[in-house]
């Protein structure tokens, strides 16, 4: 076996500068010019090498194999250390050979994991939830694609995206969608996977939970009335807003439809910013039963004037399936 010896690579992890050229560097101050045939013999006993050698057949000659065994070397080395968990000069990168032009080089690509690990730091800088799981932060739109009973919801939850990306100064309304269907079927899912899409774009969303918002603002009551005013505030201007299982909110007295809904959705439609809802309601449901019932009797026209704002604001999906959290 051919002997170790140590190749001393650059200190500029965030930098992607040629490792090979150190390598070469480093075997010609150490003098270790003679030792490069056995260490050939070594690297091609690699696997991975192997293939990628007899896949560019004939054109790789042995000529271009020696002239290029610096950067071979790099890549055997980087790759060993790689899945060996060791630091390695591109941290969150991992080596490729390519042969390009009778050259062979090494790009590097950024792993998944440490693209999950970007997606998920700048989820927690732009997305924020009220009364949601953190686990809506790992929701992608690949989950849904072939899901049976989600194809439309998923379809036009993808339409949004494109439209809003593309039109970033918002000439154009992008309506939302108001997606209803039973309890646990992947609606509010769906729309975190929404919300990393655009969070990764570095559009700020909030999905809040409409139930432990009414209930957070109801403790408001009796304290600064600033308190409930900056919180309205923020929904009434987040770019995007997702309300959550709205109709499950217990609002007898029809405070939280009149106060916070519909001055919420009020602003939001004034200003056309893209908001989405989900709930087990259809619209004419949420409408006849929910916002009309209240302690002092049936309000059908204040009911009425905030489903106008709803249907305003958002396209309404009926969604089916499974439920998911039974099912896993």
């Amino acid at each position: 076996m051919a002997e170790e010896f140590e190749i001393k690579l650059p200190s500029q992890p965030n930098e992607f500068t040629s490792v090979s050229d150190s390598i070469k560097d480093t075997m010609q101050k150490k003098g270790l010019t003679a030792k490069v045939n056995a260490l050939q013999q070594q690297v091609l006993q690699d696997a991975e090498v192997n293939q990628f050698i007899q896949a560019h057949q004939p054109a790789l000659t042995q000529a271009v194999f020696n002239r290029d065994f610096a950067t071979i070397f790099e890549y055997v080395n980087q790759r060993n250390k790689q899945r060996a968990g060791d630091a390695v000069v591109h941290d969150g990168y991992e080596p490729h050979l390519v042969f390009s032009n009778d050259r062979i080089l090494v790009t590097y690509t950024e792993t998944e994991a440490h693209r999950q690990a970007n997606r998920q730091a700048v989820a927690k800088e732009y997305i924020h939830l009220v009364g949601m799981s953190k686990q809506l932060r790992k929701a992608s739109l690949t989950q849904f694609a072939d899901v049976s009973g989600m194809s439309e919801a998923w379809s036009k939850t993808l339409k949004f995206i494109t439209a809003y990306l593309a039109d970033p100064e918002q000439v154009e309304f992008h309506r939302g969608l108001y997606l209803h269907g039973a309890y646990g079927i992947g609606k509010t899912y769906l729309m975190g996977a929404m919300a990393n899409e655009l969070a990764a774009q570095k559009i700020e969303v909030s999905l809040i939970h409409v139930p432990t918002l009414a209930t957070e603002l109801k403790a408001l009551i009796s304290g600064d009335a600033t308190d409930i005013q900056n919180r309205l505030r923020e929904l009434r201007e987040v770019p995007v807003l997702v309300l959550d299982d709205i109709g499950a909110e217990a609002d007898g007295t029809g405070w939280i439809r009149d106060d916070v809904l519909g001055v919420i959705l009020d602003a939001r439609m004034q200003n056309e910013l893209p908001t989405f809802f989900t709930s087990n309601f259809s619209m004419a449901d949420l409408e006849s039963q929910h916002f009309a019932q209240t302690k002092q009797g049936i309000q059908e026209v204040k009911a009425e004037r905030l489903m106008q704002r709803i249907m305003f604001l958002a396209e309404e999906v009926n969604v089916t399936g499974p439920n998911r959290r039974l099912n896993g």
